[in-house]
């Protein structure tokens, strides 16, 4: 009996999904198995930083001290707007994104894209 105990595999850890509301765009936090996180869009700059503020939470209640991989799907204000708050509450390893945004040749998404490369630099 004790031979079989050794042959059981060990607990893994699960595979964790987090929502998060950001009031519009959302903001989803994955943490796999081995513990690594990526985190899907940032939500809305402003207002007291909540969505950054959300997303802290939620990594911090996930057991995380950074961001491992930040995907950006797109350059709207929801989903990229909370970065630059986000970045400064915590590190952030690799932003992952589409490439330059067409949104920057608007008069809200040139601000969008320049605050983005402020905060996820190259």
């Amino acid at each position: 009996m004790a031979a079989a105990a050794i042959l059981l595999p060990a607990q893994s850890r699960k595979l964790d999904i987090y929502w998060i509301d950001v009031e519009g765009g959302a903001s989803t936090l994955i943490v796999a198995p081995s513990g690594e996180s990526l985190l899907v869009d940032t939500g809305f700059p402003g207002n007291d930083d909540r969505d950054a503020k959300r997303i802290q939470a939620a990594a911090v209640a996930a057991g995380l001290t950074r961001i491992d991989n930040l995907v950006i799907t797109h350059f709207h204000g929801d989903h990229v707007g909370g970065l630059a708050a986000l970045s400064k509450a915590m590190p952030i390893r690799k932003i992952w994104d589409h490439g330059e945004s067409i949104e920057a040749s608007q008069p809200n998404g040139a601000t969008l894209w320049k605050d983005y490369l402020a905060a996820a630099g190259n």
